[in-house]
């Protein structure tokens, strides 16, 4: 093998994949997906959490139901619930 020829074939490589442990790889797509599927869920899950904590927060100091349902976008029935 002569030297251009070493290297047309090292041009042509498909690039290797890569690594998760370096900043910016990603060879395995779909975990990532399902890692950002998984911290998009758990956000919201907090953020639900969140609006029933203010929601009793704010009955418990006498605020309307129509004001904390409002400012919480939790509905009549949700609120109720808590």
């Amino acid at each position: 093998m002569s030297y251009k020829t070493g290297i047309t074939e090292w041009i042509l490589l498909p690039p290797l994949p890569k690594r998760l442990d370096k900043p910016g790889g990603d060879c395995h797509p779909q975990r990532s997906l399902a890692t950002k599927r998984g911290i998009e869920k758990g956000r919201e899950e907090g953020r639900e959490e969140s609006r029933e904590t203010i929601a009793r927060k704010a009955l418990a100091k006498g605020v309307s139901l129509d004001i904390v349902r409002e400012i919480t976008g939790l509905s009549t029935e949700e609120i109720q619930n808590l």
